[in-house]
C-alpha cells in the first residue's frame, strides 16, 4: 500500500528542510550545500513515514479483510445446507445472508477505527477505509451511511461508482442518478464502463423509458462490445422486455441490490436421498 504525505506529515518534513537550510546558511554560509542537505530531508523524512505507517496500516487492513472472508464462508456455508436440503427460496437464502451481515458487519466495519490515528500521517489512509465502509453499510442496506461514506471515498472502480448511482436511485433522487451515469461512463473504457451502462439502463426500464434504455445499450455496446450489453440492446429494440437481463453480469450486478439473482436447485448427496423400494 503506498502513501502520501498528510499535511501534518508535509508541515513537519517542510519545517525541518527550513531549518537546516537556515543552519547551513548562518553557521556555514552554505546555502547550495543548505539546500541538498534539505531535499535529502524531505525525500529520507518521507520514506521513513511511509514505511514505519505502511506495515501497521496494512496489517490492520489484512485484519479486517480475513473477517470478512470468514463471514462470507459462513454465509456460503449455512447456504449451502440448506440448498442440500432442497431449498430454493432464494427470499429464505437472503434472510440467511442479511441475518450474518447484521451480526458481523457492524464489528468488520468498527474494526476500521483502528486506522483512525494514521489518517493524520497519511492521505489514503482515511479515503480506502471510507471506500471500503462504504461497500459494508451498502451490503447492510444502510444507505445513509453508505452515502456518507462515499463523499470521502477513492471512486477509481466503476463498481464504486455504480454504488452511488444506485444508493441516489434508492433514495428516489432519479435526477442525479441518471446525471451521475451519463457522466461517468465516460471515465471507463471497454469492460469497464458495462456495469455503469447495465445500471443506467435497468434504470431507465424501470422508468419505462425504454427508448431512452436503447439509445444507452447502443453506446455502450459501441464502446465495450460487450454480448450483454449487445443481447439486451436486441431485445428492446424487437420488443423483448422480458428478456432484457444483466444476469450475465453475474455477482457484481447483484451486489448492486437492484435485483435477485434465481433460484438454483441442487441435488442432495446421496447419503442425504431416501431409497424406495
Amino acid at each position: 500500500m503506498k502513501g502520501f504525505l498528510s499535511m501534518l506529515a508535509l508541515f513537519i518534513s517542510i519545517s525541518g528542510a527550513i531549518l537546516l537550510w537556515i543552519s547551513f546558511f548562518t553557521l556555514l554560509s552554505s546555502p547550495w550545500l543548505g539546500l541538498l542537505v534539505s531535499i535529502i530531508f524531505l525525500v529520507a523524512f518521507h520514506i521513513i513515514i511511509n514505511l514505519s505507517l505502511r506495515k501497521r496500516i496494512e496489517s490492520i487492513f489484512i485484519d479486517s479483510q480475513n473477517n470478512m472472508v470468514a463471514m462470507q464462508n459462513r454465509i456460503m456455508h449455512k447456504a449451502t445446507i440448506l440448498q442440500q436440503r432442497g431449498c430454493t427460496d432464494i427470499k429464505k437464502l437472503q434472510e440467511l445472508q442479511h441475518e450474518e451481515l447484521r451480526t458481523s458487519l457492524p464489528q468488520i466495519i468498527a474494526s476500521y477505527d483502528r486506522l483512525k490515528p494514521y489518517y493524520k500521517w497519511s492521505i489514503l489512509t482515511e479515503r480506502q477505509v471510507n471506500t471500503v465502509k462504504a461497500q459494508l453499510y451498502f451490503q447492510m442496506k444502510d444507505y445513509n451511511q453508505a452515502q456518507l461514506m462515499l463523499k470521502k471515498s477513492l471512486a477509481l472502480d466503476p463498481m464504486i461508482v455504480a454504488l452511488k448511482i444506485v444508493i441516489l436511485y434508492k433514495k428516489k433522487d432519479i435526477a442525479g442518478a441518471l446525471k451521475l451515469a451519463e457522466k461517468s461512463v465516460k471515465r471507463f473504457k471497454g469492460e469497464k464502463a458495462v456495469i455503469l451502462y447495465a445500471v443506467w439502463s435497468w434504470i431507465l426500464i424501470q422508468l419505462k423509458k425504454n427508448d431512452e434504455a436503447i439509445k444507452v445499450l447502443l453506446e455502450g455496446k459501441d464502446r465495450t462490445a460487450n454480448q450483454i450489453l449487445r443481447n439486451n440492446w436486441e431485445h428492446l429494440v424487437n420488443q423483448r422486455i422480458e428478456k432484457y437481463s444483466n444476469a450475465g453480469i453475474g455477482d457484481n450486478w447483484y451486489a448492486l441490490n437492484l435485483e435477485l439473482p434465481k433460484a438454483t436447485r441442487q441435488k442432495a448427496p446421496n447419503y442425504m436421498r431416501q431409497k424406495h423400494r
